[in-house]
């Protein structure tokens, strides 16, 4: 219960903190382009930040559920760090490599992927394995 309390709590402060970051900057780019006030949106990394913590205030939230239910969901913990994995490596990379066509070498997008790709793999590697134990289990 603690886990899942602190999990959420933690991941709502980064959410909100993201959220309100992303609406300054979105404000904040206002210009008039000739046609009227257009936008251009705001940090799309704060942006991918704030969606990928949406992930982990779910998460947080079925810690919770776990906890007072007594039951183990740990399949869909998994998948949801997983996926949680996988926008962050495919959004990061895709900001990499946009990077690297303009010329601009030394990117922390790099090393955003590479943690993304960690996470990635670390949800699926334990993904298979309680999968592995599911089947190996004997049924009664």
């Amino acid at each position: 219960m603690k886990k899942g309390i602190a999990v959420t709590s933690i991941s709502a402060y980064v959410f909100i903190s993201a959220l309100v970051y992303y609406i300054i900057s979105a404000v904040e780019s206002y210009y008039d382009d000739g046609f009227g006030v257009s936008i251009a949106y705001g940090n799309k990394d704060i942006l991918m930040i704030c969606i990928m913590s949406l992930f982990v205030i779910a998460l947080g939230i079925l810690y919770i559920y776990e906890a007072k239910k007594s039951v183990k969901y740990s399949y869909v913990t998994n998948l949801v760090i997983s996926l949680d994995g996988a926008l962050g490596f495919f959004y990061f990379l895709a900001m990499a490599i946009k990077k690297s066509i303009k010329g601009e070498t030394n990117s922390v997008y790099y090393v955003l992927a590479g943690l993304g790709l960690l996470v990635l793999l670390a949800g699926a590697f334990f993904l298979l394995e309680e999968r592995k134990a599911n089947i190996s289990k004997p049924t009664k």
